[in-house]
């Protein structure tokens, strides 16, 4: 190690003194000549059924429940740059954050897009995000994404989603409350749990793929303007063709809704019911 590498790691202790002090706790791993990785964490109490807002420019992101009466956050990036001082500047940049509010609880998880100018000059050339957030049970869920990947594990709490390219994965989520999600570009695949709540989901670009749990007893309306529905023959659901769109309306096994709805959307892509 040379004397250059020993000091830079002082300098990197003492800066994650003050995270300490504020309940985070952070660690830096050089990985070569140009590149950093950082791993930090940070948790606050929260009431029950607390509201919770996550602002994520882009990554990949697991929201999963918890334990009762808290939020917590593990952040994870690595950077990849012309020179370890590069680097290092990105990932304090990169650093997300963890804030309480009246209602719960926000999250915000910033990005760093490389341009030509930055990597002359000796800016970063790439970053790799994973952010796992996880909440109590009963909580809310709002989150506005970027670019990237977006896990639901266990959830039970209403969701609202709006991303502009990416992939939603539903994980045993249960539809109890009113829940939407939104995507430009994608896709949203996953099992979902229909427990008498409502689920609109759309896709402009994309495909829908849900596998349903408690599926009878679901009114479902579901479009596609320019591709396909695929529906079991057992759902007894009629697929219907206006010129180029289709779409599929009813109850799932026929008589009363009962088990809640489902709205599914997309202009250009394939939506796919089963069951589980």
């Amino acid at each position: 190690m040379t004397v250059a590498s020993r000091i830079g790691g002082v300098v990197l202790a003492l800066m994650a003194l003050p995270l300490a002090l504020a309940g985070i706790t952070a660690g830096v791993v050089w990985l070569d000549g140009g590149s950093a990785s950082v791993r930090h964490t940070a948790e606050i109490a929260v009431r029950p059924s607390p509201a919770v807002t996550v602002r994520m420019a882009a990554g990949v992101l697991t929201v999963r429940q918890g334990e009762p009466g808290k939020v917590s956050l593990v952040d994870e990036d690595t950077v990849h740059g012309l020179s370890r001082s590069v680097a290092d500047a990105a990932l304090r940049r990169l650093a997300s954050t963890l804030q309480a509010t009246a209602a719960g609880a926000s999250v915000n998880v910033p990005a760093e897009f490389p341009t030509l100018e930055s990597v002359n000059l000796g800016g970063p050339v790439s970053e790799n995000r994973d952010i796992t957030i996880s909440v109590p049970p009963g909580a809310s869920l709002r989150l506005d994404s970027g670019p990237g990947v977006i896990h639901l594990a266990q959830l039970g709490g209403p969701v609202d989603i709006s991303g502009s390219a990416g992939l939603v994965v539903l994980q045993d989520f249960t539809i109890t409350g009113a829940s939407r999600i939104h995507l430009t570009n994608g896709g949203i695949a996953g099992t979902v749990i229909m427990r008498g709540g409502s689920l609109d989901a759309a896709v402009v670009s994309g495909g829908i793929k849900l596998v349903l749990s408690g599926a009878g007893g679901t009114r479902v309306q579901a479009t596609a303007a320019n591709g396909s529905i695929q529906v079991p023959r057992d759902f007894d659901l009629a697929v219907q063709q206006f010129g180029s769109t289709k779409s599929a309306t009813g109850v799932i096994g026929g008589g009363a809704a009962t088990s809640g709805s489902l709205t599914l959307e997309t202009v250009n892509g394939v939506i796919s019911l089963s069951r589980g």
